[in-house]
């Protein structure tokens, strides 16, 4: 069977004071393959194991006693109980930096490289001649402009 709606299995003893209700949220255990999803064998262990000593794992499990459900008015929703958010991974700002400028070298090394060309050609093609040499003067101003923009800030 597959589904595109999240599936949770909740078991609940009858004796809820003995250990409360175990939610465990596995929605981020699984990997695609293809058009289905699977949980590979570890985290099913990991699952089993979790289910078997009742324990809370952070962003896997928790167990939450009934005065706590009862203060959520018995909303079920495993996002209230279990918080699987992770962070995002820190950007290194400093090599980051580095790296646009290595580009912004390139980018301007390729502009003055295509420059030449066009006043190479401007050379070669004398019927073309005034529509190069304009063509030739926006592109001078457009790397001027941004060696100047470039070197101000």
């Amino acid at each position: 069977m597959n589904t595109d709606i999240p599936v949770c299995i909740m078991t609940m003893k009858r004796d809820q004071a003995a250990g409360g209700t175990l939610f465990i949220d596995a929605s981020k255990r699984f990997e695609n393959r293809g058009k289905i999803s699977v949980i590979p064998d570890n985290e099913i262990s990991l699952i089993v194991e979790t289910y078997r000593q009742r324990r809370a794992i952070e962003r896997l499990s928790s167990v939450i006693e009934t005065q706590e459900m009862e203060s959520n008015e018995f909303n079920l929703n495993i996002s209230r109980y279990v918080d699987t958010y992770e962070p995002p991974p820190q950007i290194d700002i400093v090599s980051t930096m580095q790296s646009l400028a290595e580009c912004e070298i390139e980018i301007l090394k390729k502009e003055t490289e295509l420059l030449g060309m066009l006043k190479e050609l401007r050379a070669i093609v004398p019927d073309k001649k005034a529509e190069l040499k304009k063509m030739t003067e926006i592109w001078e101003g457009m790397v001027s402009g941004f060696v100047q923009t470039t070197m101000r800030d």
